[in-house]
Parts: C-alpha cells; sequence; structure tokens
C-alpha cells in the first residue's frame, strides 16, 4: 500500500460516493456530470483507485442516451481501451491510447494529460511525466496533485535547480492551504532536499507539516501524516522528538494492523520511516542505532518495492521513488 495523504480519507469517499451517483442520475444533467468528473480527476496525487473511476463516469457520461458527436464515441472508446489497458499491465499501449484521448478530449485536456503522466511515472520514464506534469500544471495551476508528483521527479533526474524554483512557487501558492491532504503533500515534496531551498522555504514546509496534523480531525486514521510532522522535526534538527515520533507512528501502524483495522502491508511507509530514524540516530552519535534502522528500510526496499528499472513501478508510483531517494540519503548520512 502506498504511503500518501490523499489514500482513502474519508472526505475522498464521500466525493467518491456523491459522484458515482452522479453519474447514475440522469437528472443531473452533463454539465454537472463533468464537473464532477473533473473533481475525481483533481482528488490529490491522482490516486489510481480515484483516476480509474473517474474515467468509468466519464465512459457513463459520453454513453448517456444523448446525441453524442462522432469525436465523443470516439473519446469514449479511447477511455474503455486506455483504462482496460492499464488495469491489465498493458502501460505502451495504454498511452498510446492516451495520446488518442488528448487529441479528442478537448474539454479534459489537463486530466488525460496527467493520466498519462502517470502512466509514464509508473514505466519508469521520468523525464517525459515531468513534462506532462509541467504542462498540466500550466493549464490548471490550482491543482495541488500535480505539484506535488512533480517534485520526485526532479529530484530523481537530478534538476535541483528546477526542484528549487519548483518548491519555491508551490510553498508561496498552498502556504495558506487549509487542506490537511494538500499541506502534507506540499510539506512531504519539499522535505525531500531541503539543501537546495532557502531557509525561509525549508521553515514554511516544517509548518506545513505541523499544520496537516493540526488539521486533521480526531478520530481520522492518518498516521502517515505524523511521519512527515517527524520528517520536518529531523529537518529542523529535532532529532531525538523525531525518533520518537517515527516510534509512535510505527506503533500506531502495527498496532492497527493487528487489530485488522488496517490492511496492506504499508512498505513505502514503512521503508520511509526507518530512513529517517537512522539518520536521525546518526545525527545523535547512536551509530548502532543508526545502521540497523538503515538495514531495516534497506530490507524492505530490496524485498517489498519495484526496482527503478522495472518499467511498471506500480500506480504508487510516486510513494515508490520517495523511499530510493531517502534510502541515498540516509545511506550518505549514516557512513559518515
Amino acid at each position: 500500500m502506498a504511503c500518501k495523504s490523499g489514500r482513502w480519507e474519508d472526505d475522498h469517499q464521500n466525493s467518491l460516493k456523491q459522484f458515482v451517483y452522479a453519474m447514475n442520475n440522469k437528472s443531473n444533467g452533463k454539465s454537472r456530470s463533468r464537473l464532477r468528473a473533473r473533481h475525481v480527476f483533481s482528488l490529490y496525487l491522482k490516486p489510481w483507485f480515484y483516476l480509474s473511476l473517474a474515467v468509468i463516469a466519464l465512459v457513463k457520461e459520453l454513453s448517456a442516451p444523448q446525441a453524442a458527436t462522432a469525436q465523443e464515441a470516439k473519446t469514449e472508446d479511447l477511455y474503455k481501451q486506455a483504462l482496460a489497458q492499464a488495469q491489465e499491465g498493458k502501460l505502451a499501449e495504454a498511452e498510446e491510447s492516451a495520446n488518442g484521448m488528448l487529441t479528442q478530449a478537448s474539454n479534459q485536456f489537463a486530466q488525460v494529460l496527467m493520466f498519462r503522466a502517470n502512466l509514464r511515472a509508473q514505466m519508469g520514464r521520468f523525464q517525459d511525466a515531468a513534462a506532462d506534469w509541467q504542462l498540466a500544471i500550466q493549464l490548471n495551476p490550482s491543482e495541488a496533485g500535480a505539484w506535488t508528483a512533480l517534485t520526485p521527479l526532479l529530484v530523481q533526474d537530478g534538476e535541483t535547480a528546477k526542484y528549487r524554483t519548483h518548491c519555491e512557487d508551490m510553498l508561496r501558492r498552498f502556504n495558506d492551504t487549509t487542506d490537511a491532504r494538500v499541506a502534507n503533500g506540499v510539506a512531504k515534496a519539499c522535505l525531500l532536499m531541503p539543501s537546495e531551498l532557502a531557509p525561509e522555504d525549508v521553515i514554511l514546509a516544517e509548518k506545513l507539516a505541523d499544520k496537516s496534523v493540526a488539521l486533521t480531525r480526531k478520530g481520522q486514521f492518518f498516521p502517515w501524516r505524523s511521519m512527515t510532522q517527524a520528517w520536518a522535526e529531523y529537518r529542523r534538527g529535532g532529532f531525538a522528538h523525531a525518533i520518537e515520533l517515527i516510534e509512535a507512528f510505527q506503533k500506531h501502524l502495527e498496532d492497527a494492523q493487528q487489530s485488522r483495522a488496517l490492511s496492506g502491508g504499508w512498505d513505502e511507509c514503512k521503508a520511509d520511516a526507518w530512513f529517517i530514524a537512522a539518520m536521525a540516530h546518526q545525527q545523535l552519535k547512536e551509530t548502532d542505532k543508526a545502521r540497523a534502522a538503515l538495514d531495516h528500510g534497506r530490507e524492505i526496499v530490496r524485498t517489498k518495492l519495484p526496482a527503478l528499472d522495472s518499467k511498471n513501478l506500480g500506480s504508487g508510483w510516486w510513494d515508490v521513488l520517495i523511499p530510493y531517494i531517502l534510502m541515498s540519503e540516509a545511506s550518505k548520512t549514516v557512513s559518515k
């Protein structure tokens, strides 16, 4: 399972239920259907589950008993084809279908572009995916998910100057957000390479991590936000507190899994946590603990995550990249 702030959140589930209801309620009309489709496509970080349902919904919309144009019919076929191909793991074929969709779905161009960006990133074609995300941001600069998705791609490709500018712009745009998901995602993205950012921007990212936790309502289960907060605490030099937060996060996950309140392995999250803990222990001169934590993280990456050259990083590619980036930093930090 992926370690992201947009996964199975209550407000997302409610929006999705409303969206599916709208798709099945013909009295809502086509304009409302398009509005709902755009909303689901814009859900934070484009989880594959939501993206797939959005495609299905658009197919339903285009299949409605209305006077569909030839172009709409063509788009409908391409949506069906792209979704089926992606679900079967035929990513290159799905990309070709997306290319065709981009020539047909003028009203949904940005959404289809993000669909293709996800496919390209999943296939490990990071530069191509980054180009799509950059264009998507230009077309819809209010889409937080596009901003955060681009960030690890820039880091992975060594585009440090672009990363710096991108984070500066992203922090200015979303600094005042009251959405915990957005706050967590932007913070996480800008904590990847704080050495490349101005000190004031690192502080903004750290505050957003704190805000994401503060905005979480009592009783909600979003432990990954506390992990991002631990990451921020490490960045600001609170090494002992960072370890405390990581240990609380790990216990929270373990308890939830033992009680079966949580399904899946959450391997990306666990790897992230171990790498942050390794660096914090090293900064406290606890070398043995640092090496043990680093080994735990490396073992998860080796045995649980796809290799970066596997040609299919999975639909949670964003969360796969981050442990690799953290592993590189942690390895350098602990070996010093």
